[in-house]
């Protein structure tokens, strides 16, 4: 069996990618080795009823006879065969409906045939009459830096990095955990202008953690 480095899926010997996640699977016949540097964005579906978790690390195509974890949509029969593709498009991971019997949706919205719906951190896809809980998440690669013999003599300035969401109506500034994540309402807003949040985008800022 090859363990996956990704998702740690046992898979076949003669497995070329991962039945999981898709991720390339390094064969012990090759000296390719398995990039683990990637910043592509990981798409996890997560089923609100089972647990399930399906992992997704590029474009793919879900369905009954798709190419991502066939053999557990083959066990709901209004899954069609070709459902939806998940495109990954400049660090954006969108859903095309293909179905023409079953529906669908993000966030509880019917996306149209032939139409892509960008999904993020914290949406709900409904794919037939399964509903998943949407995460995605960047993984980090950490560089190590060089070192000059002059910075040796100064003081060492250590800086985090922080993703927040600042209200368009009041100024006030939440910090969420990366740059896909949204805030649904602001707190210090009233009724009418608690939502208008959602339509707002994290920023990376880096501050000094000394």
């Amino acid at each position: 069996m090859i363990e996956c480095n990704i998702c740690h899926n046992d898979n076949d010997d003669s497995s070329v990618n991962c039945k999981r996640c898709g991720a390339t699977l390094k064969q012990t016949n090759t000296s390719s080795p398995v990039d683990l540097t990637s910043s592509t964005p990981i798409l996890t579906l997560k089923d609100t009823k089972t647990g399930k978790e399906i992992i997704i690390r590029n474009s793919c195509l879900i369905g009954r006879e798709g190419d991502i974890e066939a053999d557990f949509f083959s066990t709901y029969m209004h899954v069609s065969r070709k459902h939806c593709n998940v495109i990954l498009d400049k660090n954006e991971y969108k859903i095309e409906h293909l179905s023409q019997v079953t529906p669908t949706k993000v966030n509880n919205r019917d996306i149209g045939k032939g139409f892509k719906q960008v999904v993020r951190n914290g949406d709900t896809l409904t794919i037939a009459d399964i509903e998943f809980a949407v995460s995605v998440a960047v993984p980090v690669t950490v560089i190590p830096e060089t070192v000059s013999i002059d910075s040796l003599n100064q003081e060492s300035v250590q800086t985090i990095k922080k993703f927040v969401i600042t209200c368009p109506k009041c100024g006030k500034k939440f910090e969420v955990k990366n740059i896909y994540d949204k805030i649904k309402e602001c707190d210090e807003c009233d009724d009418y202008d608690k939502e208008e949040i959602v339509k707002i985008k994290a920023e990376e800022i880096t501050e000094n953690a000394n």
